[in-house]
């Protein structure tokens, strides 16, 4: 994956170990692009997202962040990261962006992508929040129907189901 991209992630509430912070690898964005393997609860039907077999990466060097409100993380593309379950009595609250150069793929072609600031060419910028809420609305609606006609029409994993690297 060549996307020039970077993750901030902004914690939105106290976030102590017991609340389940992020947790990092440190330096894992040095090892490449990492095979991501899709999740099901006990082998069961319900798709609970992707993640990288422990297998692939030094999990035991993972290190919890813990983070008070309005702390900002920044994770490189390719940084193995997850979080901690959360053990305590509170609500984990967190709010990330992504950005990239514009015009550059994403890696993410289902969803829509926007101009948040362009010194070059400022009249590109998204200012109207009307205009981003359409455009995620007919996107939600888009996929939905996509994933009701179960198609491929859109790509939602480079990795399907039966990958190598997945196989326990």
């Amino acid at each position: 994956d060549e996307t020039n991209m970077i993750t901030t992630w902004f914690s939105l509430t106290d976030t102590p170990v017991e609340s389940g912070p992020l947790r990092v690898v440190p330096g894992s964005h040095r090892d490449g692009l990492l095979t991501h393997c899709n999740d099901y609860e006990g082998n069961g039907p319900e798709f609970r997202g992707r993640q990288i077999p422990e297998r692939l990466f030094e999990n035991n060097e993972a290190v919890p962040l813990p983070t008070r409100r309005g702390d900002v993380v920044f994770l490189h593309r390719q940084l193995v990261h997850g979080s901690l379950p959360n053990v305590g009595d509170n609500i984990r609250w967190s709010f990330d962006l992504r950005y990239n150069p514009t015009g550059q793929n994403t890696g993410r072609e289902a969803f829509p992508g926007f101009v948040a600031r362009s010194r070059t060419n400022p009249d590109t910028e998204l200012r109207d929040p009307a205009k981003w809420h359409r455009m995620w609305s007919d996107t939600r609606t888009r996929m939905a129907r996509i994933n009701q006609a179960n198609t491929d029409e859109i790509p939602f994993s480079r990795w399907e189901d039966g990958h190598p690297d997945c196989e326990m």
